[in-house]
């Protein structure tokens, strides 16, 4: 049994919804760098750090997310 073709449209849009939530993150740990930047002491460095390893983090994410993205893009229309 072969298993459905999920329309593409759908994986579209969902991938673009993808991209539109990234970039929402990218907002949010920018403002978490922005904050642990004005911790004084010793915890400063360690959410700072964290903040930019998150960063990094979501960059990957997008990319994977960008690859489907043209991946889909390049399929064939019809692919049922």
């Amino acid at each position: 049994m072969s298993e459905p073709v999920p329309d593409p449209a759908l994986l579209r849009r969902a991938l673009v919804d993808a991209l539109d939530e990234a970039a929402v993150l990218r907002d949010l740990l920018g403002l978490v760098f922005w904050a642990a930047e004005a911790v004084p002491g010793p915890k400063a460095p360690p959410l700072t750090r964290g903040a930019l390893l998150a960063l990094d983090r979501l960059d990957l994410v997008v990319g994977h997310v960008e690859t489907a993205r043209a991946q889909v893009a390049a399929s064939p229309k019809d692919i049922r």
